[in-house]
């Protein structure tokens, strides 16, 4: 199972689109952690909106910023592989299963990442930045 992280604050104009970008995954063994940092507008709301159970939202009492609020978003994860999101972001459809089906074939991996699209307030792509295939380094 992946347990994936999505700290958000005052993310209502995409928040949405996150969310259900990663409810359309074609893998669907996850847990979505959902850590609210005490968001002052409709973040909350729209979240707590969702009656996916894989979804497990959280909101802190003071707002924590972004590296404190992901933390504790760890603090509640149980999955055997941990994906960080952000609630700006929108995932293709495949991305987690091309990820987990990368790191279950090659086992001495333990990080993978992604090229991405760079995309406007309107999901227009506007740009790419494109990542190396593989890169190793020794531990």
């Amino acid at each position: 199972m992946i347990s994936i992280i999505m700290p958000c604050y005052n993310a209502s104009k995409y928040v949405r689109e996150a969310i259900d970008s990663v409810l359309a995954q074609t893998h669907t063994d996850f847990e979505f952690i959902i850590m609210d940092d005490c968001s002052t507008d409709d973040t909350w709301d729209i979240i707590q909106s969702y009656t996916d159970n894989r979804i497990k939202a959280y909101r802190n009492d003071e707002n924590l910023k972004i590296v404190k609020t992901r933390n504790k978003g760890f603090e509640h994860a149980t999955g055997e592989y941990i994906a960080i999101f952000d609630s700006d972001d929108v995932c293709y459809p495949d991305r987690f299963k091309r990820q987990l089906q990368h790191l279950q074939e090659n086992k001495k991996c333990v990080l993978v990442g992604s090229s991405l699209d760079i995309i406007n307030e309107n999901s227009v792509i506007t740009g790419r930045r494109s990542y190396p295939a593989s890169a190793t380094k020794k531990m």
